[in-house]
This record gives C-alpha cells, structure tokens and sequence, in this order.
C-alpha cells in the first residue's frame, strides 16, 4: 500500500462525503494516513481507529484488495463496486447502502413505488386538494441522485402508460392510464416530473440537502420544475379543446391553485431530509466514539 497524496482524489471519496470530509480532516495530521494500493474487482474499504489525540479525528481508511489486513488490527469491511448508476458525488441513498448495479436498480424501482403510493395520498383542501405524488418526486430525487431519481420517475411514467393505476387519482377516484393518460391535460406534468427529480437529485449531489436553507430552495427549485412542462402542455390542451389558453387562463387553471400545496410540500420535503441527515451524522459520531475493537 502507499499514501495517497493529499491532493489527489482516492477511493474513499467515492463511498460518501463524511468519509471525504474525514479524509480532508486527516491530511493535516501526522498520524493519519489514507493508503490504497492496485486493485481489481471487489476492493474493500477498510476502516479503523488509531491513536491520535491532537486530531479532530481518529479514523484511518485502508482501501486494499481482498486480502485480509492484520488479525488484530479492528475494522469493518464495505464491498465496493466498479458499476454503478450512482454518478457524482453519493447522496443520502448512498450512504446508507453501498454501491452497485443490482442496488441502483432496487433503488429505483422502489423510488418509482414510493411516488406510486403517495401519490394516491389526497389531503382535501379547497380550492384544490394536495396529493403527495410531488413531494415523493422531490424526495426520490434527492435521495438517490440525479441518474437514478430521473430514471425511477420514467419508471413511473412508464407504468401509468402501460396500464398500472399508478398516477393521482382524478376527482371522482378513478386512475386515468396509457392513451387516456396521455392524452390528459395533466400529463406533461408527469413528464416535467422526471425533470424534478433530475435537478433536485444533482442539487444533492452538490450536497444542498445537507444545509436547511439550501434543502428548502432545492426542494423550492424541484417544485417549480413541473411547471415548466405542464403549464405549456396544459395551453395546447385548452386550446385543442376549445377553451381560452391565454397565459391567465392557463395560470388560473394549472398555476395559482397549486402554490399553496407546493410551498407546503416544499418545507415538508425540506425538513425530512435535512433531519435524516441529522440523524446520519449523529450516528457517525456515537460510532467514532466507540473504543477499539467495538
């Protein structure tokens, strides 16, 4: 193995930021180091503890190939992946569950059911009631990253087109799905939907979600989103229909009813993930704080 210069990048910034953090923290101490050597398929992360008082921090990273390290050296082992979905920098998914293709998909194909579920949660409000399907958008999105978010909301619009009963359902609680769906004049919203979770995933990905202020304008951001498909889908509907789709009209209809909702689901949005963040970097430090051997 052999230290990894401080200004170049290694592999332990490519399992999660706190790791990358730590990393930065270690550079300016004597008695850390973050070594690695040349691997091939299946390197471990190994992580442990040595004595180092003066230091903010007592951890030390090995990244070596499958051989085992010393018996009586503590650690614990992650199994890292060459191929992933998970491009940039990790997201909360990420440092919850480690990387690979077979997880990306687990992933994304369980963010395209949360959206499916939540968006048959109604809250009637007047003039226009809440459904969750937004806020389970924005939260898939910044979970799991701009790649996998996108994909698990095409997933979603996918099933819909297909014939599974997975978008909002309308006033009088039917499912509108495939040609009908479509051709609804509510769909491109589900299109701008895919879009959300693409830039809500890549403002995560710039670590937005970490910060409260900044949670709530990528939530604020991902929120408007939508707009920008559905309002111009909604006007060619209006239009094809016989209706006025002059821009009032088209706000009246698909805009100014939904403000209110969205700011709601905006700070709702905002506060679950700035708290599992929280949450995350406590459980971080009680397991920093654990002595040797633990």
């Amino acid at each position: 193995a052999r230290a990894v210069a401080a200004d170049k990048p290694d592999l332990v910034t490519a399992v999660d930021s706190e790791r990358h953090a730590l990393h930065q923290e270690a550079r300016a101490c004597s008695k850390l180091e973050i070594v690695h050597s040349e691997h091939s398929k299946g390197p471990n992360l190994l992580e442990g503890k040595e004595a180092a008082p003066q230091c903010a921090s007592q951890l030390v990273y090995f990244v070596r190939p499958n051989n085992p390290p010393p018996l009586d050296y503590p650690y614990r082992s992650f199994t890292l992946s060459n191929l992933t979905l998970a491009l940039g920098r990790p997201t909360l998914a990420d440092r919850l569950f480690s990387r690979s293709l077979a997880l990306d998909a687990v992933l994304v194909l369980a963010g395209a059911a949360f959206v499916a579920v939540l968006a048959q949660v109604t809250i009637p409000l007047e003039p226009v009631p809440i459904t969750g399907q937004t806020l389970a958008v924005l939260l898939v999105g910044v979970t799991l990253g701009a790649t996998r978010g996108g994909l698990a909301l095409l997933v979603y619009a996918v099933l819909g087109l297909i014939g599974l009963p997975v978008y909002a359902p309308q006033d009088n609680g039917t499912h509108l799905t495939g040609l009908a769906a479509l051709a609804s004049p509510s769909y491109g919203f589900v299109i701008g939907f895919i879009f959300a979770a693409i830039l809500t995933g890549w403002l995560a990905q710039k670590q937005w979600d970490r910060k409260a202020v900044r949670a709530l304008l990528a939530f604020f951001a991902g929120s408007v989103v939508p707009f920008a498909f559905g309002l111009p889908w909604l006007a060619a509907w209006l239009g094809n229909a016989g209706y006025a789709n002059d821009l009032q009209s088209v706000l009246t209809a698909g805009f100014y009813p939904f403000i209110i909702g969205g700011v709601v689901k905006a700070v709702v949005g905002a506060a679950i993930i700035y708290l599992a963040w929280v949450a995350v970097r406590s459980s971080d430090r009680r397991k920093a704080a654990k002595p040797l051997g633990e």
